[in-house]
């Protein structure tokens, strides 16, 4: 069972295409535009406009970073010109609509070196390309152990930002954070919830798994594979961090059901196979309606549930959440939410995801309203601090205040949404989704869509 963290914190950025110098491994220089990545090759546009295909492993050190930090950004801002110079229709900057059938991350980019200078007995230092990984633990992992760590980190991001969800964050210092803990206690004390394998942290920006979660034991030479050794949790939690600053406006099925999704990707050595994705779900289901999954119920049930918006009550003016009040059992909710997410991404309407993708472009354009109104209500939360220190304003024993007519408190912002400080903030849009049927008819909608490839939620 996975859980995850969030609040309510969000950061935008813009990509703003540059001409730079590249330099390839024989130090060959040229001046040129980053225009996208395919197929482990970058694709540079000169200031001809002709389209050069450079291995990605044959540019230099720096170079390599710069495609790194601003590929994913690149991906969100495809729908815009990146500069005067006309894209000739040859170059294929990866579209957002469309998942690779096969992924696989180039190795140049998966190597995991262990960071000497900043270990020290109980926490190993460990980075790839874009993560930083804190091994909290007596041992340090095997090099082959850690290169397959690395792997499913590496790949995971670079599927994503080749995804119809697309990357939407950013590290920290350069690097996304990893924490790795040798026992599951040392995991809770460091605030992993119980009953979970795995946790993204969205206001710490940090991924936490014990090592029990990945199937390690302690070896001769290090922390190796057991039996159970198992990286979907990464996978999993690896999605919510790479989709962090659009995860505020998310209902929580679509957050859960988006790293389901991913999860089920088939991967091994290294690969991830989209284009093997059906079987994988048909598997899935037929194993969560089996067994220890059994109690859960109908999936397919759920839906009218899981779609709902949290309760929200008012009292004197103001507006309360009482969360997320779905009765769905956890499991059950996990299996749901997949299916949907399954469902809207490739059996909806036109089956080319559509309305999900347009959901997904009404939440990135309500970014910078919400972070707008943010910045104006923390400003008014201090303004109104700060009246409330006055010596003028007293507090009465019912929680209200009292004040001179002389005195004006600060006036709270309007926010563009009545829900932008509620949980139903991922609830705005729902409506694209939905466009116009009811809670029952999506139903029924996705269960008889599902049916048709085989896949039938119903024990």
């Amino acid at each position: 069972m996975k859980k995850s963290l969030f609040c309510l914190w969000m950061a935008t950025t813009a990509f703003s295409a540059e001409t730079r110098s590249w330099t390839d491994a024989q130090g060959n220089q040229t001046q040129a535009v980053l225009r996208g990545f395919d197929g482990g090759d970058v694709l540079l546009q000169n200031a001809a406009g002709k389209t050069l295909r450079v291995p990605v492993k044959n540019l230099s050190e720096d170079d390599q970073r710069y495609v790194v930090l601003n590929i994913s950004m690149l991906i969100d801002a495809s729908s815009t010109p990146l500069s005067t110079a006309p894209v000739p229709a040859s170059v294929p900057v990866m579209a957002k609509a469309t998942w690779p059938a096969s992924l696989t991350a180039p190795d140049g980019l998966t190597n995991a070196d262990y960071v000497e200078m900043q270990s020290k007995p109980g926490r190993h230092l460990y980075r790839s390309r874009r993560f930083e990984y804190v091994l909290h633990a007596y041992d340090k992992l095997t090099p082959t152990v850690m290169k397959e760590v690395a792997r499913v980190f590496e790949g995971t991001y670079e599927l994503l930002s080749q995804s119809p969800f697309g990357v939407q964050a950013q590290p920290v210092d350069g690097y996304f954070r990893a924490e790795l803990y040798q026992t599951m206690d040392m995991y809770h004390e460091d605030g992993g919830p119980r009953g979970s394998g795995g946790v993204y942290v969205r206001d710490e920006k940090v991924f936490k798994v014990p090592l029990d979660s990945l199937g390690l034991k302690r070896g001769a030479n290090g922390y190796t594979r057991d039996d159970n050794f198992e990286l979907k949790t990464l996978v999993h939690e690896i999605t919510h961090m790479m989709m962090h600053d659009i995860l505020p406006f998310l209902p929580r099925w679509l957050i859960e059901g988006s790293a389901e999704y991913v999860e089920c990707i088939p991967y091994k050595s290294g690969t991830f196979r989209h284009s093997e994705l059906l079987g994988s779900v048909q598997r899935y289901n037929k194993d969560r309606l089996s067994g220890k999954y059994r109690l859960a119920g109908p999936p397919l049930d759920f839906v009218r549930n899981i779609i709902r918006p949290p309760v929200v009550i008012k009292e004197g003016g103001v507006r309360f959440d009482r969360g997320e009040t779905s009765p769905v059992p956890q499991v059950g909710f996990y299996h749901a939410s997949m299916l949907l997410t399954y469902y809207f991404m490739h059996l909806d309407g036109d089956g080319k995801g559509t309305r999900l993708l347009k959901f997904l472009d009404a939440v990135r354009a309500e970014q910078p309203k919400h972070a707008a109104f943010m910045k104006e209500f923390e400003a008014y939360r201090a303004a109104l601090d700060e009246f409330l220190k006055k010596p003028e304003v007293k507090k009465l024993p019912d929680g209200r205040f009292e004040y001179p007519n002389y005195l004006s408190p600060p006036k709270a912002p309007e926010p563009p949404h009545p829900d932008y400080l509620t949980e139903r903030l991922g609830h705005i849009h729902m409506g694209i989704l939905l466009d116009g049927r009811t809670d029952l008819q999506l139903q029924q909608e996705s269960h008889t869509a599902l049916q048709k490839l085989g896949i039938n939620a119903m024990p």
